[in-house]
């Protein structure tokens, strides 16, 4: 987030100065779950992306399947 996201609140006039903030979490999330359900197909290519992400190795699901828990919170919560 702190090196992606910075949101630009307002400029001075001549734009020597700039007043930015980072977005918290909580809203990023909100943001992402409304996108994502925005139309089935987003959500279905982001557990595509998701799927292929864990099969390659490049995400650990947990010895208890922790992973899997939290997915099914998520949706649930959207």
């Amino acid at each position: 987030v702190a090196s992606h996201l910075r949101i630009c609140l307002a400029t001075t006039l001549d734009r020597n100065w700039r007043f930015t903030q980072y977005p918290s979490e909580p809203l990023l999330s909100c943001v992402a779950a409304v996108d994502l359900h925005k139309k089935p197909e987003k959500l279905e290519l982001a557990l595509k992306t998701l799927l292929v992400s864990v099969s390659s190795g490049m995400i650990d699901m947990g010895e208890r399947g922790e992973l899997a828990s939290r997915l099914l919170w998520l949706l649930a919560k959207d």
